[in-house]
Formats: C-alpha cells, structure tokens, sequence
C-alpha cells in the first residue's frame, strides 16, 4: 500500500506536466495552421494561444480531479491522484486566468487591435469607449451585492471581494443566457418547422446563395476601391515623405498578394515635394483610409470563409477573379431545378 502511494506521488506530478505539455502542443499546432503568426498581432497570438491551452488543459485536468475525488470515497488509489489542496490551487489559477481573458484581455484587446488610429493613445480611448457599457453593467452588479452583504448580511464585503466579482460576472452571464435561451425557446422550434418544409427550405437556401453572392461582390467592390485609394497614396507619398511611416501600416493590412503590387508602376525613390490644395494628405485623412482598408479586408475575409474558399486570388484592382463579374459571378447552383408544380405555386402566391 505505502509502495502505491509513492508511486502516485511521482505519477501525479509527470501525468500532469505531460497532460499541459500535450495542450500546449495542439494549441500550438492550432494557431499555426489556422493564424498568420508572421503578420498577426503579438496579443493576437499570445491571447489566442493562452485560451486554447487553457481550454484543451481543463478536459485533461478534469479525469484527474475526478479520479482524485473517488479516492477521497475510500476506493483504490489512482496513479492520477493528487491532493485536494495542490487541485484547488489550480482550479483556482484557471479560474481567474479565464476571468482576466473575458473580462480584460480579450473584449480590450480586440477593440485595440481593431481600432483604425495610427496614434497608441487613440487606441486606448477607442477600446475603452467601445468597452465601457460592459463595465459599467458589470459594477452595477458588484455594488448591489456589496450593498446586500454589508447592509443585510452585516458581512465585511472587503474580505468577499473576489468572490463577489466572479459573482457579478456569473450573475451578468446568466442574465445574457436567459435572453438568448428566450429568444431559442421561439426560435429553435420555428427553425425546425420550417426545416421540415422542403419547398420553403429550398426557397429559403435560394434566398440565402443569391444574398451571398451580392454581399461577396460588395465585400469585392469596398476591397477594390480600398486598394485603389491606398495605390494612389502610394504614387503620391514616396520613401522620405514623413506621411510614408503611415502608408506602410495601411499597406500592411492588405492581404500578402496585394501588398507587393503596390509599389510596382512607378518610382517610389522620387525625392519628396510638399504638395498644397484641397486634397492635400494628413494623418487623419490616412486613419479614414486605414478604417476603410481593414473593414474592407475583414468584410473580404469573412466572405471568403463563408463560402470555404479563403485563399481566393486577389489582384492588384482588390478584385477575386473576373474583373467584369457580375454580383452572380463564380455562383453555380448545385440544387435540383425547382419542379414546374412548384413553379405554379409561387406564381401564384406572388
């Protein structure tokens, strides 16, 4: 017996160690193929591959603590065990670390990755107004239960002020389940009505290819005029140009195979010769055209996915394909033609 106890504490630890070795390794693999490491955000990176550790971790974690509990019922002692203390600390360090990643890292993050200023100070104003109705809903919280526990509980709430964090947090979402589980309760039923009609099933797929093919050639058109307006930035702010330094960001946000054509066409090591007028070049001007640049890049790459082709050529006019492309253009239906009895009935009705 005392043999078995020491091999589950020399077990524990190594299963353990290995078990955050193997998240670490998928979450690895993960952002590799589906990031851009070289071009993304460091925080980007750093975020993204903090959470899937995490998350790939607790499904390892979570046999452990089980096995670990069972003993605890007097049963045969697993090479997985370890102590109640040694788990809790860990729960616990997982625990606040998600906490710190919803509430902190990643809603301010994303608001200051996305945030079209070339200034870190505008960045920062950005993502807190952007941020600030959560927050705001948040303490609102927090201070109803400080209230409650001081006031009728006659608790000293300063001892409680983690827990009665992560009980706002809860109690927030909570609050948004039970909106969206209203919004499901009428909406999922409906859905699977309207699924088991196979006429408006197919009418409705019809309605949502033809949508995605406009959206697609939208998405197309903001990405050519955003390519356009940045080229002839380009001809006009050369390499001394002390606007250039910003050019380059806006450059940088296109996708790889347009970034190269940029340059190509004229000479980029003309010396610099202030211009005056009305279209004239300042910063701000360029952060509108950074704004445009990355909802169009965005607006391109979620269509891209959407149809599962994100690797779509893109040429130099910021167009995918076929210059002259109609808003139908590249969509073939692979649905069966719709039957003339079905034809009738929507003459009909119409």
């Amino acid at each position: 017996m005392a043999a078995e106890e020491g091999i589950s504490r020399v077990s524990a630890p190594i299963i353990l160690l290995l078990e955050a070795l193997v998240s670490l390794l998928l979450a690895v693999y993960l952002l590799w193929n589906y990031g851009d490491i070289r071009r993304q955000n460091p925080l980007v990176s750093v975020t993204t591959l903090l959470v899937w550790f995490l998350s790939f971790f607790i499904i390892f974690v979570l046999p452990v603590d089980v096995s670990s509990a069972f003993y605890h019922l007097c049963l045969e002692n697993p090479y997985s065990f370890i102590c109640f203390d040694s788990l809790k600390i860990l729960w616990f360090i997982i625990y606040w670390l998600f906490f710190v990643l919803s509430w902190v890292v990643i809603p301010l993050g994303q608001s200051y990755v996305l945030a079209s200023y070339f200034s870190v100070w505008k960045k920062i104003v950005r993502m807190l107004v952007e941020n600030i109705l959560i927050y705001l809903s948040l303490f609102v919280i927090f201070f109803i239960l400080f209230v409650y526990l001081v006031v009728i509980k006659k608790i000293v709430a300063l001892q409680e002020t983690p827990w009665l964090i992560a009980t706002a947090s809860n109690t927030w979402g909570l609050v948004i389940l039970t909106l969206l589980l209203g919004y499901g309760i009428v909406e999922v039923p409906r859905s699977l009505w309207n699924a088991s009609r196979r006429s408006y099933t197919l009418s409705h797929c019809y309605f949502k290819a033809a949508k995605l093919c406009t959206d697609m050639s939208e998405a197309d058109e903001k990405l050519s005029d955003a390519v356009e307006r940045v080229n002839k930035v380009t001809q006009r702010l050369h390499y001394n140009d002390p606007l250039r330094k910003y050019v380059d960001i806006i450059i940088k946000k296109f996708p790889e195979e347009v970034q190269a054509e940029f340059n190509k066409g004229h000479d980029d090591y003309e010396d610099y010769r202030e211009t005056s007028g009305e279209d004239s070049l300042c910063k701000s001007s360029l952060e509108k055209l950074l704004k445009q640049s990355m909802k169009a890049v965005r607006m391109s790459t979620e269509h891209s996915h959407s149809v599962g082709d994100p690797h779509r050529p893109v040429s130099r006019s910021g167009r995918r394909g076929n210059k002259n492309a109609t808003p139908t253009h590249g969509f073939k239906s692979s649905l069966r033609p719709q039957s003339n009895k079905f034809l009738q009935r929507q003459s009909t009705l119409s």
